[in-house]
């Protein structure tokens, strides 16, 4: 009884806990396109560095926020969730906005009936520190905030401690 009760309290912190950082309308975020000269020039620029990287032959990439936007909303596996994005760059940090319907979880085997978010969306602003060290690529986040509120700092902790990038080498 004990533990069925245990059970049912978690569940019901966590629909609490959808609730209020999940909405169940999708933000407006603009989605960048870009003109048919820079989709090109976008194109033969991540070409080169692939290439480049085949080769391992040392090769520079630097993005725009508008190439990043279009790059992130023009992904098939992006577009397949039904989300958006919006990214803007200021020195070492990234800012962004994005809109996730919370029913791609069920695809992946996630409760989302159990856990009331069946039908809502994820609708988050965060910053990012980037940055290379050693030849690596470092990605940090510094802070979230969802539905108009600041993830809790016992979840901010363990995501600020773990780079984003750390697969990608």
């Amino acid at each position: 009884i004990l533990a069925a009760v245990g059970i049912w309290l978690v569940v019901m912190k966590i629909k609490s806990l959808a609730k209020d950082f999940t909405s169940d309308k999708p933000a407006d975020i603009a989605m960048v396109e870009l003109p048919t000269e820079q989709a090109d020039a976008f194109g033969v620029k991540v070409q080169a560095f692939q290439e480049a990287m085949k080769d391992d032959t040392p090769a520079r990439l630097v993005l725009t926020a508008n190439e990043i936007n279009a790059a992130l909303n023009s992904s098939p596996d992006f577009q397949k969730m039904g989300g958006r994005v919006n990214v803007r760059i200021d020195g070492d940090q990234i800012e962004g906005a994005v809109s996730v319907p919370l029913d791609v979880l069920e695809k992946a085997g996630a409760p989302v009936k159990m856990f009331g978010v069946q039908g809502r969306y994820f609708n988050g602003k965060a910053k990012f520190r980037v940055g290379l060290e050693a030849g690596r690529l470092l990605i940090f986040l510094d802070q979230v905030e969802a539905n108009g509120k600041t993830l809790p700092e016992a979840v901010m902790k363990e995501l600020r401690s773990k780079n984003l990038a750390e697969d990608a080498m």
